[in-house]
């Protein structure tokens, strides 16, 4: 086998044998070297590590201002509500006192009228002079149970 290699190197002229030389040359520093040009070609440079980085720094902020947000929303949803119903409880007593008002007129014991409650499908009769004030004393007793019943 070594005398068909000699045969064919004495066969090849010198310019040809530098030309395989180099060949084989570079092939064993392709090979060897390959790997780490490829891994220096792939690497991300800094300036774009850097942006990921302030990317991911602004995302962790809006995530905490969405939050505060959602908290703040629910915060004024409660206190609209409390609110509402403070005054709600406030329009109640009021109607109460405007019941207790009226309840107090005097009226002659003698005169009866039969007034029909629409709401509760019911006649009430009460004692009254002045049909008007108990048909506001009705009006104002539905506008309370309904505000109760809320």
């Amino acid at each position: 086998m070594f005398k068909n290699v000699s045969d064919i190197l004495g066969k090849i002229t010198p310019k040809q044998r530098i030309i395989a030389l180099l060949m084989v040359l570079l092939a064993i520093i392709s090979v060897i070297k390959g790997p780490q040009l490829i891994k220096s070609l792939r690497r991300v440079p800094v300036e774009y590590l850097e942006l990921v980085d302030n990317q991911n720094e602004k995302i962790l902020l809006l995530s905490a201002d969405v939050m505060k947000l959602n908290e703040d929303a629910v915060t004024q949803s409660q206190e609209c509500t409390s609110k509402r119903i403070k005054r709600e409880r406030e329009i109640s007593n009021i109607v109460d006192e405007l019941i207790s008002l009226a309840q107090v007129v005097s009226l002659p014991p003698d005169e009866y009228v039969i007034i029909t409650d629409t709401i509760n499908n019911r006649e009430v009769t009460k004692s009254s002079g002045n049909r008007d004030v108990y048909e506001l004393l009705l009006g104002l007793e539905n506008l309370r149970v309904n505000l109760n019943n809320k």
